[in-house]
């Protein structure tokens, strides 16, 4: 091994912040109390007026929940915290887009861990958007603040959540928390285990207590809709007779590819006479203007996996009904995981059965945009499966209520698997770039991995089979029967073949919600060292950032510190970004929802 490499930190887990912000005299595991509030459907004249009635703030802090982090706020049972959890992914850049409002300049502060002395420390940053980058450690701290600034004027916002006493009537805060950590369920269950705590994750909040200003519930059901008996006692989110038998709930693509395993549908109100499947269709979807007042409609595109789950008459009247996403090949069912690396929509639909007599799900109460626009939507869909009326839940009432979504939560895996090694001096990941002489050889790749390597599957950078002058095995290392996360993957190259002076390959290697790219040259093959992401290239020449992308892309450019340096409107092919001025160091480009590490 290289003497200018040293072995990747290993994965420890920091001790989180107690759970002692939920208050002590309060049960955290309790269900949801059956908040059942009465609602109409709007006229087509009253969404116009709703719709012209959303008006911009003036001077507010505000920044979105991350692309592909969500929420946690669920007990395994169904119960409520009392303050959220943030989940982002571990090992990976993420970014809390600004979306504030009257703002000349910003200021931001969090904790991050500092390698230097092995713990967590207080960071500031002036820069616009706020990357955050856990690369070294797991564990939770609290969710970054962010001050707009306009003169003399500031406003804060850090997410925060407020328990309401009943009896009281006092309304306390507590600190969001933000974990990092691959995967949230299984951790959840394995460390807070006695207490029932999972990590059921939404793209809104679900908790007894608000994002701001306090209320009794942080969720509920409506009624109002036509029952069986011609009354208005049907539930909109669930069984009635008024022909709205599906919900969709919209996810926005993540910053970096995540593991969907499952659903889970937190239901109440459950009467029945017998048997009933209920279905969850995940399509890869995308939004369009909405002509009916709504904030934006869905477009179906390619149905990416389906799962269904039984309601019978043995079940509790309320609870969490598990979906797992399953084919059938040779006749057999199996279970599948699904890698998430675009917008999508989870379509349920089935609860109109008349074994049902009565269920429904749940709406959030936090009703704000984080820039994803709608999450939930209300769906005829007809005996054929086709949706035949769709209306977003921030205008489908007589009264708005914004942004929110059904109780549909995500049983979500963020997977790593990087290079076990960096080059101290460039930053590069040894293994990245692998280069064979013209006789041929054997070059062992090292890799870091939260699966052993007969899950993953190795193809070339179309997901075909690699060149038959390429070949690999896989290992892992192990200690006492169990996985270390260090895994080998020997590449051998053939010698090059009788007037042949070069050629390459890139070899994929990928686990649903994670992949690595190694490029591998042989002989003499023209070109640069580069570093790639999808269909974008960057690399630093001569002090400058060379760009290959779309044409019309945003390219942005941050220091470690995750201030904005440099900005460009890319065009089509080759774009220099001027790096003369800055210090050398590392460097995150993003392009659009990519974000590519080199080192200045």
């Amino acid at each position: 091994m290289a003497a200018s490499a040293v072995e990747a930190q290993p994965v420890v887990a920091k001790t989180l912040p107690a759970l002692s912000s939920i208050p002590a005299s309060v049960d955290a595991v309790q269900p949801f109390q059956n908040y059942s509030e009465v609602a109409t459907m709007a006229t087509p004249a009253q969404r116009k007026a709703n719709a012209k009635r959303r008006a911009g703030a003036t001077l507010k802090a505000w920044y979105n929940r991350p692309a592909g982090s969500f929420y946690r706020s669920m007990t395994s049972t169904g119960g409520a915290f009392f303050n959220p959890v943030l989940w982002n992914p571990f090992m990976r850049d993420v970014t809390y887009t600004n979306a504030s409002t009257g703002a000349k300049s910003y200021s931001w502060e969090w904790e991050q861990y500092d390698t230097d002395v092995d713990s967590f420390t207080v960071r500031n940053s002036t820069a616009t958007d706020l990357v955050i980058n856990t690369q070294v450690r797991e564990g939770g701290v609290y969710v970054p603040a962010l001050t707009a600034i306009n003169g003399s004027n500031t406003d804060v916002y850090k997410m925060t959540s407020h328990s309401y006493d009943e009896q009281t009537k006092a309304t306390d805060d507590y600190e969001a928390i933000v974990y990092y950590n691959s995967d949230p369920v299984a951790w959840m269950e394995e460390n807070y285990k006695s207490k029932g705590y999972t990590a059921y994750l939404s793209p809104k909040w679900y908790c007894d207590g608000t994002r701001q200003g306090g209320q009794s519930s942080g969720a509920g059901a409506f009624k109002g809709a036509k029952d069986a008996d011609g009354n208005k006692n049907g539930l909109w989110f669930g069984r009635n007779w008024s022909g709205w038998n599906g919900m969709a709930m919209y996810v926005e693509k993540p910053a970096n590819r995540y593991a969907l395993r499952g659903l889970q549908v937190f239901y109440t109100n459950y009467k029945g006479t017998g048997d009933a499947t209920l279905t969850a269709r995940l399509y890869k979807v995308h939004k369009v203007a909405s002509n009916i007042g709504c904030l934006d409609s869905l477009v179906l595109d390619d149905l990416m996996g389906t799962a269904t789950a039984t309601l019978d008459t043995t079940m509790a009247q309320y609870g969490l009904l598990p979906f797992t996403f399953q084919e059938v090949e040779a006749g057999l069912p199996y279970d599948v995981t699904l890698d998430i690396d675009y917008d999508y929509a989870i379509v349920l639909s089935g609860y109109d059965n008349d074994n049902i007599d009565s269920w429904t799900m749940l709406i959030s109460f936090d009703q704000y945009d984080e820039g994803y626009g709608q999450h939930g939507y209300m769906l005829h869909i007809n005996d054929k499966d086709s949706i035949t009326a769709e209306y977003g839940l921030d205008n489908f009432f007589t009264t708005s209520l914004g942004v929110t979504a059904p109780s549909i939560f995500l049983d979500v895996e963020y997977p790593v698997l990087d290079f076990w090694y960096v080059n101290t001096k460039t930053g590069e990941p040894i293994g990245k770039n692998v280069e064979f002489a013209a006789n041929g050889g054997k070059n062992d790749v090292e890799f870091f991995s939260t699966h052993a390597s007969d899950e993953w599957t190795v193809a070339d950078k179309d997901g075909n089979d690699l060149p038959s002058w390429l070949t690999y095995t896989l290992s892992d290392s192990t200690a006492n029967d169990e996985y270390t996360g260090h895994s080998h993957m020997v590449l051998t190259a053939e010698a090059l073949p009788a007037g042949v002076t070069g050629r390459a390959a890139t070899v994929k290697v990928s686990y649903p919600g994670a992949e690595q790219f190694v490029y591998v040259t042989q002989g003499n093959v023209s070109g640069v060292n580069q570093v790639a992401a999808s269909n974008v290239v960057v690399r630093v020449e001569n002090g400058d950032f060379v760009v290959n992308a779309t044409a019309g892309a945003q390219a942005k450019v941050y220091n470690v510190a995750g201030q904005l340096v440099r900005e460009a409107t890319l065009s089509e092919g080759s774009n220099v970004i001027d790096g003369q001025s800055l210090s050398n160091g590392v460097y995150l480009v993003k392009i659009g929802n990519k974000t590519v590490k080199v080192v200045k």
